[in-house]
């Protein structure tokens, strides 16, 4: 049977909106994965008043990636030392889509024997000593493909929690990372 020529104008008319919306055609889980950062949204923020937390821009990176940073300001008195956050995070969204996100010095690959996102950082730490009003930049690259994984249209959300010592004071705060693509 010959595909009708409304089903070929309707293939044709998909295909060329995945095209001008920054979409990959490759299909892994049967999704497209988005490529274009201005599809992408990120907001950031932080459960304890000792710190503030901003976004840097997304920007594009490596083939597959998205680049951006969560800026942390210390607003605590005197100085403080921070943890070396690494932001490694695989989080299943709403329908077919993966959020995988890594930091500083960490890299996102897939185990074909496992079928699962792994992780791989190096085992340098960064000191982070913050004084009152100074910031610090953690920079995060946002995965669009790992494997068959792919970054989707929808809502994802992550959680990352940053230790931190003050003499011999001590807390930790979370920075809840969310990711809305169109």
């Amino acid at each position: 049977m010959k595909p009708s020529v409304g089903r070929y104008l309707a293939l044709l008319a998909v295909t060329a909106a995945m095209a001008l919306s920054g979409c990959s055609a490759e299909q892994g889980n049967g999704a497209a994965a988005v490529e274009d950062p201005d599809r992408v949204n990120v907001t950031a923020a932080a459960d304890d008043p000792v710190v503030q937390v901003a976004m840097g821009d997304l920007r594009p990176g490596e083939p597959g990636t998205i680049n951006y940073s969560v800026d942390v300001t210390w607003l605590g008195e005197g100085t403080a030392m921070l943890d070396d956050a690494r932001f490694t995070h695989h989080v299943a969204g709403a329908g077919e889509g993966d959020l995988v996100l890594s930091g500083r010095n960490c890299s996102a690959a897939w185990d074909e024997g496992q079928s699962m996102v792994t992780f791989d950082c190096t085992a340098d730490r960064e000191e982070i000593r913050l004084s009152n009003g100074s910031s610090h930049s953690y920079p995060v690259r946002l995965h669009t493909t790992v494997g068959p994984q792919r970054l989707t249209p929808g809502t994802y959300s992550a959680e990352q929690v940053v230790g931190w010592q003050q003499g011999s004071e001590s807390g930790e705060f979370t920075i809840t990372l969310t990711v809305v693509v169109q």
